[in-house]
């Protein structure tokens, strides 16, 4: 579901892995719009605070 998502393209998301393994896409561009989650529901598909990120993208999990 997560390599769906235009989170793992953008520059102001952090993958969060839980203990149990479990994974999680912070949302740091959450911090200014206090009204954007923190947690957004996956797979995002439309988002106004998307920035492509520099970096490839990767699927949490893969390898």
């Amino acid at each position: 579901m997560l390599r769906d998502s235009i989170c793992l393209d953008c520059c102001d998301h952090r993958t969060i892995v839980s203990g149990r393994g479990s994974v999680f896409l912070l949302c740091q561009s959450s911090k200014t719009p206090s009204h954007w989650p923190k947690y957004p529901r996956q797979p995002l598909r439309q988002c106004p605070y998307w920035t492509q990120s520099t970096e490839p993208s990767r699927a949490p999990g893969s390898t």
